[in-house]
C-alpha cells in the first residue's frame, strides 16, 4: 500500500468517513470533501461527484429519516466514492511533499491535520511546535510553511544530540493541535471528535506505518 493510500485509510475511511448533511458553513460533506472549499466549479471531478449527490438527495423523499437514507445511498455510490477520492489527492496530495517530512508517521500525521485543518491551519501548528522544541520564536508563526520553516524543522530532525526525536516532534505537535482545537469559536460542537481522533495519534507507535529516518 502505497503512503497515499495509507493517507486516505487513515484520515478519511477512519476519521471523516461518508456523507454527513450540512451543520454549518462548510456545507454538505462527502468523504471528507465539502461544498465550501470544493464546489461543483472548482473541478470536473467536483462537478461531477455534486452532481450525483444532489440526484440522490433530489430522489430520496421528505420524512423522518431522510437525511439517513440519504447517506446510506450516497456512501454505496461507488463512483461518487472515487470521485471524492480523486479530489483529495488532487487538492491535499499531489505536490505537497509529504513523504519528505522525515517518517512516514510524521507524514501521515501531519497530513491529517492539514486536510482537517487546512495548509493555513497545520502550518500554524507545526511552526507553534517547531518554536516549542527550539525553545525559542524560531520562526515567523504566520501559517506559511517556507524555506524558514523547513530548515527550522531540518535543525531538529538532524541534531545529532536529540534522541527520539520522531517521538518528541509528534508530541510537541500534538499539544499544539490540542491547544489550537480548543480555542476555536466551535471548539464546543466539536471538541470531543477532534480530541478523540488526537488521543488516537496519540496511542499509535511510530512504526504503525511503515519505518522511516529518525
Amino acid at each position: 500500500m502505497s503512503l497515499w493510500d495509507k493517507a486516505y485509510d487513515i484520515t478519511v475511511e477512519g476519521f471523516e468517513k461518508g456523507y454527513a448533511a450540512a451543520t454549518g458553513k462548510a456545507g454538505e460533506t462527502v468523504w471528507g470533501i465539502d461544498r465550501l472549499h470544493n464546489p461543483p466549479e472548482s473541478s470536473d471531478n467536483a462537478r461531477a461527484m455534486w452532481a450525483k449527490v444532489d440526484a440522490i438527495t433530489s430522489s430520496v423523499g421528505g420524512g423522518a429519516g431522510r437525511e439517513k437514507s440519504v447517506a446510506v445511498a450516497v456512501n454505496a455510490d461507488p463512483e461518487i466514492k472515487l470521485l471524492a477520492k480523486a479530489i483529495a489527492y488532487n487538492q491535499y496530495w499531489r505536490g505537497k511533499d509529504w513523504e519528505d517530512w522525515g517518517h512516514p508517521f510524521l507524514a501521515l500525521l501531519f497530513f491529517d491535520v492539514a486536510f482537517r485543518c487546512g495548509d493555513g491551519g497545520f502550518g500554524l501548528i507545526l511552526q507553534r511546535a517547531i518554536n516549542d522544541l527550539h525553545g525559542r520564536s524560531r520562526v515567523v508563526v504566520d501559517g506559511k510553511i517556507g524555506k524558514e520553516t523547513q530548515r527550522a524543522y531540518a535543525e531538529l530532525v538532524e541534531d545529532p544530540k536529540r534522541r527520539d526525536i520522531v517521538n518528541t516532534i509528534k508530541c510537541a505537535f500534538l499539544v499544539r493541535t490540542v491547544h489550537r482545537d480548543a480555542g476555536l469559536k466551535d471548539a464546543d460542537k466539536f471538541l470531543d471528535g477532534w480530541t478523540n481522533r488526537t488521543a488516537w495519534w496519540a496511542g499509535q507507535p511510530l512504526d504503525a506505518f511503515g519505518e522511516g529516518r529518525g
